[in-house]
């Protein structure tokens, strides 16, 4: 994982070797504060003193997707798995990569046609995720599993939203392209009930 450091809300950085989640509590491993020599051992940091987590960037984010284009999403959704299972215990500490990986995983899973299992990741994205952008990523999938509900206005609406917020140029292009079959797949709709008319 390679070394980690916590900024406290006070200002003080601490840098740490490894840390763990036990309840509301962030252990460091062998921290040492700025100007203080190594602590052996854990020390516990409060969640609620702490500004911002900084962990190194798991690789996997930009390895999976380069993975999913070669052909081997399976391998990359094992990937995937293996980083959320240590960032799930960071779930909710400001910055942690939990969300970034859970959305990779949706964009993974709706690659491998699992869009059933993408669902409820992705509403956990959306729900709990602090970063707006990665909630917008969210919640174009969302739109594309109400698509497919056939909830075309609703799905529409939330394309259209993440089309005019978002930055990313992923959320944006999948936004773009699912707005467009949504729009297109209404005409089809409307049609279909022009000419059963009577």
């Amino acid at each position: 994982l390679g070394q980690v450091a916590i900024t406290m809300k006070d200002g003080r950085v601490i840098s740490a070797r490894n840390l763990r989640r036990q309840g509301d509590t962030i252990m460091a491993t062998d921290p040492t504060e700025q100007g203080k020599a190594t602590t052996k051992g854990e020390i516990g940091y409060p969640l609620n003193q702490i500004h911002r987590l900084e962990f190194p960037t798991p690789g996997v984010l930009k390895q999976a997707p380069e993975a999913v284009i070669r052909g081997k999403a399976t391998e990359a959704l094992a990937a995937i798995d293996s980083a959320l299972r240590y960032y799930e215990g960071f779930r909710d500490a400001p910055g942690s990569w939990w969300a970034d990986l859970a959305l990779l995983k949706v964009n993974t899973l709706v690659a491998l046609g699992r869009d059933r299992e993408a669902e409820p990741l992705a509403d956990s994205v959306a729900r709990m995720a602090s970063d707006p952008e990665v909630v917008r990523g969210a919640r174009v999938h969302l739109a594309t599993s109400l698509m497919r509900k056939g909830d075309f206005e609703n799905a529409v609406k939330t394309f259209d939203a993440v089309l005019k917020e978002a930055k990313r140029e992923d959320t944006l292009a999948a936004a773009a392209m699912n707005i467009h079959m949504a729009h297109f797949a209404m005409s089809r709709l409307e049609s279909f009930q022009a000419d059963w008319r009577f």
